[in-house]
């Protein structure tokens, strides 16, 4: 954990450091995390954020900002109609920051999968949503564009492997920020 116990910090001669949560001393043991406080604040802090907690904040930061890149990603490719694939890389690094925000600056494999989990299903999504704005896929239905979403990473590796090394760039970037 990230919260060590230092000793007790002054200010001033006169008066202890106050913490920072209820203002009162800080006593002989204080723990420096998201600013300082003392042991009673701590303790609370640490029973409110629970894992399951920080692990359910990562996912919705991560999903917001998932959503967000593949609607800028659509927004640019159907205002250009060109697609950039370069900005896969982008989304990776926008939703692996946002899930290490959302999981109060933690690590570890679950936020990493979910980071390349969210990042790859917004690269899988973007095209698709571009194909559905210029009405290119109009005609297929639900399951088959579920399939052609999840498959679309892959297929872009096969048919141009440049594109497909930006995507696999992306993954590694998502899980790399988380």
């Amino acid at each position: 954990m990230k919260s060590d116990a230092a000793p007790l910090l002054w200010l001033s001669p006169v008066s202890p450091a106050a913490c920072e949560a209820c203002d009162g001393p800080l006593g002989d043991v204080y723990f420096d995390h998201d600013g300082l406080r003392c042991g009673r604040c701590h303790a609370e802090a640490r029973r409110e954020a629970t894992g399951a907690t920080r692990l359910l904040a990562a996912a919705l930061y991560g999903c917001v900002a998932a959503t967000a890149a593949i609607a800028i990603w659509a927004a640019i490719a159907y205002a250009t109609q060109r697609e950039f694939f370069v900005l896969t890389a982008f989304i990776g690094a926008g939703v692996g920051v946002a899930v290490q925000k959302g999981g109060s600056d933690r690590g570890g494999k679950y936020y990493q999968c979910l980071a390349a989990s969210l990042t790859y299903v917004a690269i899988a999504a973007a095209p698709l949503v571009f194909s559905l704005l210029v009405g290119r896929s109009s005609q297929l239905a639900g399951v088959d564009v579920v399939v052609l979403a999840l498959t679309l990473p892959f297929e872009q590796l096969r048919v141009d492997p440049g594109h497909g090394a930006l995507t696999l760039v992306a993954l590694v970037g998502g899980v790399w920020f988380a």
